[in-house]
Formats: C-alpha cells, sequence, structure tokens
C-alpha cells in the first residue's frame, strides 16, 4: 500500500538522495526534474512495481532496500536483484513494451521518487552525459543480474547457496549482516526449496563456515564459501 505520494519540497538540486546518472545535469535540468517528480514511502513488503502493469513513470530508490523479482506460478518467484540507493529501479519498458515485467517490493522502509517518463526521456535527449551515465548503470544492472541468474540456474546447491550469501554480504558491503531475506525470499534468491536453502546454510554452519545468531550471518571463512560458489 502507498503510503504517501506528494510532490517534492526539496529541490533535487539539494536532494541528498539524488543518483549518480543525475550529477552532470544542469540547473535548469535539475529544476526540470523537480517539477516533473512525486515522492512516495513503503512499509517492508509493500510492493513499489507490479508485474504486467502499465509503465508511465521511472521509478528510483532514494532510501531503503528493495528486491526485484519475477513472479511465477504458484507462488514460485525468482528473485533478480536486491537495490540499495540511489538507484533506479525501471527498465526495458521505458522504450519497449509499456509494462513493467518484474516487481519490485521494499524489504526495509523505503522512499522513491516517481519521474514523469517524458522528462525523463527529454533528459536523455538533450544531455549526452546523463544518457551515457543511464546506459552505463543500465547495463552494468543488466550484466549483474545475468550473473545472479547463472549463478542461481547452473550452479549446484551448496554453490548456489555459498553465493546468495556472497551476494549478500556484496549488497550489505560487510561479511557481517542480518538476514533481511525471509526464509521463502532466501530460496528464490537462490532458485531452491526453502527447506533446501536452510538446511545448507545449517551444514555451513555446522562446519564452522558461518555463524548465525538469531537473523545476524557472519560469513567466518569466505574464502571457502568462495571456492563452494567457484565449484558450484
Amino acid at each position: 500500500m502507498l503510503l504517501t505520494s506528494t510532490k517534492s519540497v526539496v529541490g533535487c538540486n539539494l536532494c541528498e538522495g539524488r543518483c549518480e546518472i543525475f550529477k552532470d545535469l544542469t540547473g535548469k535540468e535539475l529544476d526540470l526534474l523537480s517539477q516533473n517528480h512525486s515522492e512516495a514511502k513503503f512499509k517492508p513488503g509493500e510492493l513499489i512495481i507490479k508485474q504486467g502493469t502499465p509503465s508511465n513513470m521511472v521509478v528510483l530508490i532514494v532510501k531503503g532496500l528493495v528486491k526485484v523479482f519475477i513472479e511465477g506460478v504458484e507462488g514460485k518467484d525468482l528473485i533478480l536483484s536486491l537495490v540499495t540507493p540511489p538507484r533506479f529501479l525501471s527498465g526495458p519498458e521505458l522504450y519497449y513494451g509499456k509494462v513493467h515485467t518484474y516487481s519490485v517490493s521494499a524489504l526495509l522502509p523505503t522512499e522513491c521518487c516517481y519521474v514523469e517518463e517524458k522528462t525523463f526521456k527529454q533528459l536523455i535527449w538533450d544531455n549526452r552525459s546523463f544518457s551515457d551515465a543511464f546506459l552505463h548503470e543500465f547495463c552494468r544492472r543488466s550484466v549483474s543480474t545475468l550473473n545472479l541468474l547463472v549463478n542461481s540456474t547452473q550452479k549446484k546447491m551448496h554453490g548456489r547457496v555459498a553465493e546468495g550469501l556472497l551476494y549478500l554480504s556484496r549488497i550489505f558491503g560487510s561479511d557481517s549482516f542480518n538476514m533481511i531475506l525471509n526464509k521463502k525470499e532466501f530460496g528464490d534468491l537462490t532458485s531452491m526449496t526453502r527447506e533446501s536453502a536452510i538446511r545448507i546454510l545449517h551444514q555451513f554452519k555446522e562446519e564452522g563456515i558461518i555463524e548465525l545468531k538469531g537473523n545476524e550471518i557472519f560469513l567466518k571463512e569466505k574464502t571457502k564459501l568462495i571456492g563452494i560458489s567457484n565449484v558450484g
């Protein structure tokens, strides 16, 4: 459920959560952005983007943490990525299809900006540096998603769990982090049933590779995890 949807009271030129791709915009272009966007806040678990719905806005995450996923049949979802701010969430639908091919939901309290598609495309057309930055970020995200898909579909189960833990470590920038994903979501991240994923997590704990304290995970033997992930 959308909590708030209001015009920003802070101009984009002063926004601390502004995406890196906007750094080369001129003052006039930032003013245009300020005049043609709105903001919204979401609670953990709330949908930000719904798969299959029409797209007429570019969505940017300003604060929080979200998961990008494809909704499968019988509740079997496939997590494509976790996204930390500041990043934009919109993808191919900006130029192809006009329909969201994925869903996005908040994992933590999250704030987003919605920029009108027409305005965003105008900035791409008018500012070469901005268009290059947009394409660079879009390609980086595409490569990251492809790597995650390969890891979660081509590797054996122990390799998938190892890579899933390493991926979370990269997202949080630490070898010790809170398992923000529930059991089903961690299974979705590793393309496994939650029972299989949790069983292997406990195997890693028994072998001293990781330490589990409630929702906290500490990667004690990160080198071993990397080896397990590489072997697959």
